[in-house]
């Protein structure tokens, strides 16, 4: 600790309340003290990767378990004895929070020429955007026909390494706090276990670190979905396949993204019945352009949608804002644009 300075020390004394005066029986003038606080229960430990990690996918045990992955399977499967919580995020609310990552990844078949031409990875450019674009369900569920304001990426490397193995790529892209962590967002899943992070507005060129492509007709396309989800980490992967090494992006700027994390959960962008009940005060788009408010500078967010990006054609909307949207979901008009090829 440093030495208080003589002038703190005085600032200290001057902001000091002044002595109860007491009555001349004795009594303080004061108001009686009431009862103290209760303290509320300590916080189960968040557990990371690891043994423990693995422990809590084959026990079920929410005492020794304390990832997302878990809260969100202790939905469903509990252990006996053990109380089962409502949501995973009632079950994430009896344990510490977890770090943000600073590093995720994304599995897609589209190679690095054409993200650099794009100037980052956009989301699907199908037809104009609109409130439903701005719903983390329907992007969760890959709903068709409308234009998602979102890029799927995921903090597990086993996860995006399951969506690149049809002659794909793996980019690992560091994390900026316009990524929503889905799993903290109040949604309703119906696809699990993908620790998604979803960056509104896309990815920019710049933060991503590197990539790692998977050919044609690899072996490695033989192993199961559980020893692929089970990669968690690239070190484990690469030390049992060393012939996939990392591309450096030498486009990477790690000066502007490298002290950064990803976001939080975002409840109000949702987008299921109960948050449209919950949070009516603004539509979709008007929530999301105040997340983008407080988390969009590092991707030189400027007030619209979509980002500053030459990829600005493909959304159907350039260099505005989307219209006002108050229309209930899957209601907003807008032209006929044929169904998308399968995302993530």
């Amino acid at each position: 600790m440093h030495p208080l300075t003589l002038a703190a020390l005085a600032a200290l004394v001057l902001a000091s309340p002044p002595p109860r005066r007491r009555s001349p029986l004795g009594a303080s003038t004061g108001p009686a003290p009431g009862p103290a606080a209760t303290p509320g229960p300590a916080l189960l430990p968040w557990i990371g990767p690891g043994p423990s990690y693995l422990l809590c996918r084959h026990h079920r045990s929410e005492m020794a378990c304390g990832t997302k992955l878990f809260c969100t399977m202790f939905k469903s499967r509990h252990a006996p004895g053990t109380r089962r919580r409502k949501t995973a995020a009632e079950c994430l609310a009896a344990r510490q929070p977890p770090p943000p990552p600073s590093v995720v990844y994304r599995g897609d078949p589209r190679g690095p020429d054409e993200f650099r031409r794009l100037r980052g990875i956009p989301p699907k450019p199908h037809g104009p955007l609109g409130n439903e674009s701005f719903s983390l369900q329907a992007h969760h569920e890959n709903r068709r026909r409308f234009a998602d304001a979102y890029v799927s990426t995921t903090s597990s490397f086993g996860v995006a390494l399951n969506y690149a193995l049809d002659s794909g790529h793996v980019y690992r892209v560091h994390a900026t706090p316009n990524m929503v962590d889905l799993d903290l967002s109040d949604m309703d899943f119906k696809f699990g276990f993908e620790e998604e992070l979803s960056a509104l507005g896309g990815v920019r060129w710049d933060q991503v670190e590197a990539w790692m492509h998977i050919p044609t007709n690899d072996p490695i396309r033989a192993l199961d979905g559980e020893e692929i989800h089970n990669f968690r980490e690239p070190d484990a992967f690469l030390t049992r396949y060393p012939e996939y090494p990392w591309v450096d992006n030498d486009e990477y700027n790690s000066t502007r993204f490298g002290a950064l994390t990803a976001g939080p959960g975002e409840p109000r962008l949702a987008g299921n019945k109960a948050a449209v009940a919950k949070y009516p005060q603004k539509t979709l788009e008007q929530w999301a352009v105040d997340f983008m408010d407080r988390n969009g500078a590092a991707v030189a967010w400027k007030g619209k949608f979509p980002l500053d990006q030459p990829i600005s054609s493909a959304w159907g909307v350039t260099n505005r804002t989307v219209p006002a949207a108050g229309f209930p979901l899957g209601s907003e008009p807008g032209p006929e644009v044929p169904p998308p090829v399968a995302d993530h």
